[in-house]
């Protein structure tokens, strides 16, 4: 019996997996989201100097921190829209003709026999 087969027969172990892979994949989500949007984060550079030679318990003297920027990512813009809002931003157009179409089609067969 494969897994896939398991999950079938018992509903209550499938639901039981899905409500597991919940949280991991709102996390995903929420990842995406700001990746896509950008932002802003600290780093904090903490220089240790002891105050002589012989100090062997050096301790943070001098504190930077520094504001950074991730810049919006366009993947992740483009990976969003096509999947939140596929009707406007998937690749594939829906095209409907209107009208009648007029067209004569010949079918045309070639022998391909060798000639004798």
């Amino acid at each position: 019996e494969t897994y896939y087969q398991y999950q079938k027969k018992h509903p209550e172990f499938s639901e039981s997996i899905k409500r597991g892979k919940r949280p991991v994949d709102v996390e995903v989500e929420n990842a995406l989201l700001k990746r896509a949007k950008g932002y802003e984060y600290e780093e904090v550079h903490a220089e240790f100097r002891p105050k002589n030679k012989d100090d062997k318990k050096a301790k943070p003297t001098v504190v930077k921190r520094i504001k950074k920027q991730v810049a919006p990512d366009v993947t992740a813009q483009i990976f969003w829209l096509k999947n939140r809002r596929p009707d406007l931003w998937r690749d594939k157009q829906d095209v409907e003709h209107s009208g009648e179409l007029n067209v004569k089609v010949e079918r045309i067969i070639t022998d391909k026999r060798p000639k004798e």
